[in-house]
């Protein structure tokens, strides 16, 4: 087995939502704000991604008229290769968008 560890940005934007990770389409841990996870794989090849998840809230703007948001964002694939090596990966929240990173297998 070896270790994958996620680090998220720090980040005051959407600081409230937890990201999902995903291995293989699969969700295998979460992640909240400024925080790190580790989870074990095989030494198979695998994809990890992240998702964010933000429920449709409404509000009424004071006019009769509502507005809200919610929806999914989800970042890039993050293939890691098969063998022995453990991988350490960065995600942050872009504007509309996820990014996760590779930053060393080891």
């Amino acid at each position: 087995m070896r270790n994958i560890t996620i680090e998220r940005k720090k980040s005051f934007f959407g600081a409230a939502v937890v990201y999902q990770v995903y291995c293989d389409g699969k969700v295998i841990a979460s992640i909240r704000n400024g925080k790190k996870t580790l989870f074990e794989i095989d030494e198979a090849s695998h994809s990890i991604q992240c998702i964010l998840i933000v429920p449709n809230t409404f509000y009424g703007d004071g006019n009769g008229g509502m507005y809200g948001g919610g929806g999914t964002t989800v970042s890039d694939v993050v293939n890691i290769p098969s063998g022995s090596q453990s991988a350490e990966l960065f995600v942050e929240q872009g504007w509309a968008s996820l990014k996760l990173k590779l930053v060393r297998l080891y």
